[in-house]
């Protein structure tokens, strides 16, 4: 018998935040004045418009010595996945309505090559146009 969707949905959900708990819990932890310097020199954002139906994800590193990032989004039912060789970039996703369980089943996920930090893995979600940004999590590698 064929899960119905909503189990397929609740299911993957669940992977995603499972898989965003992990991601976390993986990460060593940066001491809070590196995490304060990070956060002032990397952003990451996440805006669901819903009139577009596109959810928007932003980076920008102002120090400017990113030498790649890799872009996922997870929770999809195919993982969003790019590589950028840029200190900045806007990409949009088609998202047809907000996601059934929420934004938090969709994390966003990069992993940066920096020429100050070395790797720095960071996370936020998206929230809806209007709504105050999500945190940024960060970490060091």
């Amino acid at each position: 018998m064929r899960p119905r969707p909503s189990r397929v949905a609740a299911a993957a959900g669940a992977v995603a935040a499972v898989a965003a708990a992990a991601w976390v819990l993986s990460i060593p932890a940066v001491d809070s004045q590196t995490e304060a310097e990070l956060s002032r020199t990397i952003l990451l954002g996440g805006v669901y418009y819903e009139e577009r139906g596109v959810a928007v994800v932003s980076y920008e590193d102002v120090s400017e010595g990113t030498r790649s990032v890799v872009l996922e989004v997870l929770g999809m039912d195919e993982t969003f996945h790019r590589t950028y060789e840029s200190s900045s970039f806007t990409v949009d996703i088609p998202f047809r309505s907000t996601p059934k369980y929420g934004w938090p089943v969709h994390p966003i996920v990069v992993v940066v090559d920096h020429e100050t930090y070395g790797t720095v893995d960071a996370k936020t979600e998206f929230r809806p146009e209007g709504e105050a940004p999500a945190r940024t999590i960060y970490g060091v590698r």
